[in-house]
């Protein structure tokens, strides 16, 4: 079920309008000196010092005849910080000064959960697990300065001058648990209050605070944001609701105090430039309009820079504020978009690779699936910006001055230069590639058509990787033009986030089991151990504390016996854990002897341990960049998917399966300990996290020394010793970002170099040499091959020619057309030359030819014929009869069928549709 967040917000809101006290700092606010009054224009309550109708919405405030923005060229305080000041000389000191703890940032890649992909507010590094009161945070109260990624706002980047795909979110942030309650609403305020008046130095009749309410993550509550001069300059939320799958909500035990406040705003609002990007980019804008050869006109953007406030394509009638805009300031509205252009694709392009610096640097990649495909349409998007605006500049330079930038605020941010500019070369290399087929699609598709939808767009990019700027651009060259939606990235954006809030409940499938059963306790030590049933039902056990281990995380389970009842799977539903036995127990009873079987035991042991130095290895030799996507253990042998932006070398596989050796033969130690989720988190980072989300308040962290360090509840050795061998068998590039490694481990590892040796032996007994004279051999024996391969064909085109004589005289007249339908011997190659042979001389001939033994089918069209049907058409009827499959071009067409008693029906239908042709 998808939850509609706006409707629960709407419900908060409601109530709050007849019992204020409850959701509102009510009684603080009015000891500040403020009172509380009703929009005139949107209806919203809102505070001020001063007696007033009206919020401080630009919206409203424009409807009022005020400037939306009146602090631009105008600002409200005598102090100038720069982005870093304002967060050292503002933030830190006024919530240090009210005992606030200040942490570091979590990575922008929120690998901990499993309902969102980046991180979108500073509040997501507390959610779920923090927020419900299962885990406590690093420190409380605590302040974060959090780089978020949000995707819905690519089309007012440069737009309204406050908008941005990444950005820093300032997060004061309070966990009241029952038993440990520190401060809410009354207080949170005040401290609020204290930032703006005392640290930005605001008088504090400049400030307005409305009444909202706010949901995200599974929790909501209601909120108070602070506006000053048509600004909203954060936005404190009092979560006090966890949103239930139903929809409903139900009160937190743990009530918490979520505010958030971009660190730009407020260094906006003291500095009053005519947009926000100037102070958030302020060394990295000089650059780049030095590079690209712009001057911008300063007194238009202080004049236009007051009214952007109200231009926001996701939350107003932008059609009609682009008139409004541009009659006050005296324009066309057309003219005021082409005055606006060039700067906002400035803005642009130096917010894209902000937001590519900090994804990439925390091991996001570009790439057609997940949170990666907004990634690189924000890559294809600059790219396309430049080549619009015709500007000669690389895209690694602004990397490079933003690292520069972020230097002393994130100084993690400057690490990574080396692995983004190989993912940057290897993206444009196919971004090139892309361009040039999707331009030859654009001019076929923009020939009949004046112009192109929303869905087809949408449709163009996801299939064909084509920017809607791509569109435009090719559309003028055939001097026609396309109009763009102003909020396309909008929708894109929205079609492939994960947005769903719904939570994925475990579910207990065909068991129904009783709700009072405990959680299983382990120890996958035991190998014989002495159990107690709680439960049992038919072939289906639970015991007490079980050594047995279910499939999860990848690995299969263990199999063995209970009171020698053989088990047939190792289940796990929530934190029970179900044994599946072959046949029900003889009796009833409460103790029973279990023995889990140690050669299927060691060798997953093997397997899973295996995973994680071959995932080390990789991360060694690859780049830091490198995360498991995905892996899997049995018996027979491991993979493991990780994160990387190109296809493996040979050589890069060589020194991965030689540095896990290095490991295995190093014999180090492999510990097991289970930690709190936040002491986990505080001493080993976020890298633990390698098998994605592990849920529940303890972690059990397995470390290989310092080299790999994951939470994982899996079996392992108790030293890398003891898994032996490691042999790479391959590595596929399985999606976009995503490259997939097969390896055996000790014991399969023996037996796959015992397999390949017996496979080299027998080659040289067959040829009758010893070993190093088998690679001088093979090579020779495949250059004859070669050649001998060659001459076949050769004679393959004499008896073509030769038999196409024969056949051209069972040519016959379908229709309107020459057709020759003829079941024949002959493999795929000749039944080519064939059709090759006779349609080069009959233009106006269609042909099918079927190997009778085979069936193997090839269909073919002359060059005349084939524009009035395709031979990839006509083949799938003809296969489809033969049930069997094909498919080809429309002059060449191949496949092959499996039921030999339909070659004459198959024969038929050929004529059959040569005689529909008109």
């Amino acid at each position: 079920m998808v939850i509609d967040i706006n409707q629960l917000k709407k419900q908060i809101t409601k109530q709050s309008k007849t019992n204020p006290e409850k959701f509102y700092p009510v009684k603080s606010l009015r000891e500040l000196g403020f009172s509380r009054g009703i929009c005139t224009f949107c209806g919203k309550a809102f505070w001020t010092m001063e007696e007033r109708d009206y919020c401080d919405e630009p919206e409203c405030r424009l409807k009022k005849g005020l400037l939306p923005y009146d602090f631009i060229d105008n600002p409200p305080s005598s102090k100038r910080y720069n982005y870093t000041d304002t967060w050292l000389k503002a933030w830190v000191p006024i919530f240090e000064k009210h005992a606030h703890t200040v942490i570091p940032r979590y990575p922008i890649v929120a690998r901990w959960r499993d309902d969102a992909e980046f991180v979108q507010a500073s509040v997501y590094g507390f959610q779920p697990h923090v927020v419900s009161g299962e885990v406590d945070p690093p420190a409380n109260p605590v302040l974060i300065p959090q780089p978020c990624l949000r995707f819905n706002d690519v089309d007012n980047v440069g737009l309204s001058g406050r908008h941005f795909t990444s950005f820093v979110m300032v997060g004061q942030l309070v966990f009241n648990k029952p038993k440990k309650f520190l401060y809410f609403m009354d207080e949170g305020i005040k401290y609020i209050h204290d930032y703006l008046t005392t640290g930005l130095g605001l008088h504090p009749s400049e400030i307005v605070y409305h009444e909202d309410a706010w949901g995200g993550g599974g929790n909501l509550g209601s909120s108070l944001e602070f506006f000053v001069r048509g600004l909203e300059v954060g936005n404190q939320v009092y979560m006090t609701y966890e949103i239930q799958p139903d929809g409903s909500f139900t009160d937190l035990s743990t009530t918490v105090i979520d505010m958030g406040a971009g660190l730009g705003r407020s260094t906006w609002l003291i500095n009053g430039t005519p947009t926000q990007y100037e102070v958030n980019f302020d060394t990295v804008i000089p650059k780049v309009l030095k590079e690209v050869g712009l001057k911008p006109n300063k007194d238009f953007w202080k004049k236009y820079a007051r009214y952007s406030g109200v231009l926001n394509y996701t939350e107003t009638d932008v059609a009609k504020v682009w008139v409004d805009v541009a009659k006050i300031l005296g324009m066309d509205p057309n003219d005021l978009k082409r005055e606006i252009q060039p700067m906002k694709s400035v803005y642009s392009i130096i917010d894209h690779t902000r937001s590519l610096l900090w994804a990439i640097s925390d091991g996001a990649l570009p790439s057609n699936v997940g949170g990666g495909y907004n990634l690189r349409f924000l890559l294809r998007r600059t790219w396309a910006i430049i080549a619009e605006n015709d500007w000669d500049i690389d895209i690694f330079d602004i990397f490079n001055w933003h690292m520069d930038d972020l230097k002393d605020l994130f100084p993690g941010y400057t690490k990574h230069g080396d692995i983004i500019r190989k993912v940057i070369d290897i993206e444009y290399k196919r971004y090139k590639s892309t361009k040039e087929k999707g331009t030859k699609i654009l001019e076929k598709k923009l020939k009949t058509s004046r112009s192109i939808s929303t869905e087809e767009l949408v449709k163009l990019y996801d299939s064909n990787g084509i920017l809607p700027e791509m569109v435009v651009e090719v559309a003028k060259d055939l001097g026609k033009e396309i109009r763009i939606p102003d909020d396309f990235y909008a929708k894109l954006a929205e079609i492939h986030e994960r947005t769903s809030l719904a939570k994925t409940l475990a579910t207990k499938a065909d068991i129904k089991l009783p709700d009072d059963l405990p959680e299983t306790i382990v120890d996958y030590e035991m190998m014989t151990f002495e159990g107690e049933i709680l439960w049992q039902k038919d072939n289906f056990v639970i015991l007490k504390k079980t050594g047995f281990y279910p499939t999860s995380g990848g690995q299969l389970h263990d199999l063995g016996t209970i009171d020698g009842v053989a088990i047939k799977e190792v289940r796990k539903v929530g934190p029970i854990i179900i044994h599946i036995l072959e046949k029900s127990l003889p009796t009833k009873r409460t103790k029973v002897r279990c023995t889990i079987d140690p050669h299927r035991r060691r060798i997953l042991m093997s397997h899973h341990t295996g995973t994680h130095i071959v995932n080390a290895a990789a991360r060694e030799v690859l780049g830091p960049h490198i995360w498991q996507a995905g892996a899997e253990k049995t018996l027979e042998k491991a993979r493991l998917d990780i994160t990387h932006y190109d296809s493996l070398t040979r050589t890069q596989l060589e020194q991965i399966e030689k540095r896990a050796n290095e490991i295995v033969y190093l014999n180090l130690p492999i510990t097991k300990e289970t930690l709190l989720r936040d002491v986990a988190e505080k001493q080993y980072g976020f890298t633990i996290y390698q098998g994605g989300v592990v849920p529940g308040k303890y972690l059990r962290i397995v470390a290989i020394d310092d080299i790999d360090i994951e939470a994982c509840g899996g079996t392992h050795a108790n030293s890398t010793g003891d898994v032996g061998p490691i042999i790479l068998l391959s590595a596929e590039r399985i999606q976009d970002g995503v490259v997939r490694l097969e390896y055996v481990t000790g014991e399969t590892a023996i037996k796959e170099i015992q397999r390949r040796n017996k496979t080299v032996q027998q080659t040289l007994d067959l040829w009758g040499i010893e070993l190093k004279a088998l690679p001088g051999t093979a090579k020779r024996f495949f250059n004859e091959w070669k050649t001998q391969k060659k001459e076949i064909l050769e004679l393959k085109k004499e008896k073509a020619i030769l038999e196409s004589n024969l056949l051209e005289k069972k040519i016959e007249k379908v229709g309107k057309f020459k057709v020759l339908a003829e079941a024949i011997t002959g493999d795929p190659d000749y039944q080519s030359q064939l059709v090759f042979t006779l349609t080069k001389e009959i233009d106006d001939l269609f042909i099918l030819l079927i190997d009778t033994e085979s069936l193997y089918i090839t269909v073919g069209a002359g060059k005349k014929v084939a524009k009035v049907a395709s031979s990839n058409d006509l083949i799938k009827k003809v296969a489809e009869i033969l049930e069997g499959s094909g498919g080809g071009k429309p002059q060449f067409a191949r496949g092959s069928g499996k039921n030999p008693k339909k070659l004459t029906a198959a024969i038929e239908n050929f004529k059959e549709q040569i005689q529909k042709l008109k």
